[in-house]
């Protein structure tokens, strides 16, 4: 996840299939408008890899064995804190 927006997009929401489960991913947009801050999956907070890049805040990683915990067999409600 490395998504880089402007402070307009701020609350922007997405929805996407993944895994055959809907995903609403939420941005809460801060500041220069990149590197992820936080992630929440359906309400609670998950572990994330950093993803460092050269020349701005980089994204983060959630690994499958967190996601498939965090999901389980519903949709998600994917949060990103950005800024």
């Amino acid at each position: 996840v490395d998504p880089v927006l402007p402070a307009t997009l701020d609350g922007l929401l997405a929805t996407v299939r993944l895994d055959g489960r809907e995903v609403r991913a939420h941005y809460a947009v801060n500041g220069p408008g990149h590197g992820v801050r936080s992630v929440r999956i359906n309400g609670l907070p998950v572990v994330t890899i950093p993803e460092p890049r050269r020349y701005r805040s980089g994204g983060v990683r959630i690994p499958r064995d967190v996601w498939t915990a965090a999901v389980g067999g519903e949709d998600v409600d994917l949060s990103l804190e950005i800024g």
